[in-house]
């Protein structure tokens, strides 16, 4: 009987509803659904029908911060910064002290450093452990400082390879360093569609070559068979020393796969490509590795993971082999002197002792930053920041040097460039 009476009442509960409730409720959980699955383009759309259709301000106020976390994921940093705005002073931000650390983050990376300093400091007093808020405070006191005193490098942008869209992580591909394989979204990419993720194009590798002159021609695919660029995201390619092997990432969107990422060596054959290998490094298929450095015995890989048993985000491994038939051993956390709670990325190691990385967590101008720390015994040291003009207050990243010289490649979404990412000489 009062099993009965139980049902009884839930249905009627259920007849009460008003279906507008009940259709709200399946958007949200189409929007937290595709959020979830790294789909930002798309989750923003659908949190943004749910937020018109909303009239409670705390449930407001939780879309307005899951729009800014699609937006800032997205890299759209003004967007993100406003959104932010939007519930930074609700009860949801006392709450949840991390939107006051991405609002801080977006303050700096769009050059409001003194406003960024103010809410680096609240998020501070909230989390008083967690190293971000210290650096934050600490990037925008030395980020005035850097912009006064450049240091000696110049940078340039490479207007013949870059498009209107990403174009980044490029290494050199041959031994007299005159040609280069990157990675692009532009127009000619071969996935179908748009990345749920960033809504420009599946990224693909592409390769251009400098003439006699210095000109670079136009850049085309590095291989149209689908070998190597599949409808996937492929990317951050390097070579081993003598250029007969490359290194890549693939990040899935074929066969059913999450957008996790693997990296995948290949060796030349001829004119062509062989057959890819996906390089195994630890047995868990939900762990996203990316961005390899290779050494120069090709024995010791670095990369980018969001492993269990990091700092936080995705941070710097190291695994070695005895011998490049070899599978490489179970990776190690490259340490918290160099990782943090924030994002490492993009490791290119140069002459074996010097790493060369990006974050967003160390003390920095905003976005990413380029990071160098050098081997000493066996450990890696306190990194250091590159400062200006190779690093901006937007994202700067995927430092490649020829050897021997001060001078190389790098990629960075600063002001002035053509379009998203692009590649700059420096």
């Amino acid at each position: 009987y009062m099993n009965q009476r139980i049902i009884l009442s839930f249905l009627l509960l259920l007849f009460f509803i008003s279906p507008e409730i009940l259709a709200q409720g399946r958007r949200m959980a189409a929007a937290d659904d595709a959020f979830n699955t790294f789909q930002y383009n798309i989750a923003v759309t659908r949190y943004k029908k749910a937020y018109s259709r909303t009239k409670s301000r705390p449930e407001k106020d939780r879309i307005s911060f899951k729009m800014a976390e699609c937006y800032r994921l997205m890299n759209n940093t003004k967007r993100a910064e406003v959104t932010y705005r939007r519930m930074i002073n609700s009860d949801f931000a006392r709450k949840n002290p991390v939107a006051y650390l991405n609002y801080a983050d977006m303050l700096k990376t769009n050059e409001k450093y003194e406003l960024a300093a103010q809410y680096y400091a609240l998020y501070v007093e909230n989390m008083p452990d967690d190293p971000r808020g210290i650096n934050g405070v600490e990037s925008c006191t030395k980020a005035k400082e850097w912009i006064d005193n450049p240091t000696k490098y110049s940078v340039d942008n490479i207007k013949k390879i870059n498009s209107k869209n990403d174009d980044y992580a490029a290494t050199y591909s041959d031994k007299f360093y005159n040609a280069l394989i990157f990675t692009s979204t532009r127009e000619g990419s071969t996935g179908k569609g748009l990345d749920g993720w960033t809504g420009q194009n599946f990224s693909d590798l592409f390769q251009s070559r400098q003439d006699r002159k210095d000109e670079w021609s136009e850049p085309t695919l590095i291989d149209s068979e689908g070998k190597l660029n599949t409808t996937s995201n492929e990317g951050a390619p390097v070579f081993n020393a003598s250029f007969s092997t490359m290194y890549f990432t693939r990040c899935g969107n074929e066969d059913a796969e999450s957008s996790n990422c693997k990296i995948l060596m290949v060796k030349r054959s001829g004119k062509g490509w062989g057959e890819p290998q996906v390089l195994e490094l630890g047995s868990d298929s939900t762990v996203t590795n990316g961005h390899p450095a290779i050494s120069a015995d090709e024995l010791t890989i670095i990369f980018s993971s969001d492993r269990p048993g990091g700092k936080g985000g995705k941070d710097l491994w190291i695994a070695t082999r005895t011998s490049t038939g070899d599978k490489f051993k179970k990776p190690l956390n490259i340490g918290e002197l160099v990782n943090t709670p924030g994002d490492e990325v993009f490791p290119f190691l140069r002459n074996d002792t010097t790493l060369y990385f990006a974050s967003n967590a160390h003390p920095g101008l905003g976005g990413l930053d380029i990071f160098k720390s050098y081997k000493r015994n066996n450990e890696w040291s306190k990194p250091i920041n590159i400062e200006v003009p190779v690093n901006s207050s937007g994202d700067d990243f995927a430092m490649v040097f020829k050897p021997g010289e001060d001078a190389g490649v790098m990629s960075s979404n600063r002001k002035g460039g053509r379009g998203g990412d692009d590649i700059y000489t420096f």
